[in-house]
């Protein structure tokens, strides 16, 4: 499988000049030892981040006793 996923080739980044593996296999023990996806950096993070929502200050209706 890992023979597989180098043969996939490598994405050249224009920016940061430098090459990352286009499929790159990682085991559960690699994620607990720390390593990661090797990728470039980004600023905008993996998902498209979401406006918050702003709360609306309510007010507590009286009794009407």
């Amino acid at each position: 499988m890992v023979i597989e996923a180098v043969s996939t080739g490598y994405f050249t980044s224009k920016t940061w000049q430098q090459d990352y593996p286009r499929i790159q296999i990682l085991t559960v023990e690699d994620l607990l030892a720390g390593k990661g996806i090797d990728m470039p950096p980004s600023t905008y993070g993996t998902f498209k981040q979401v406006e918050k929502v702003k709360k609306e200050e309510g007010r507590q209706e009286g009794l009407g006793i």
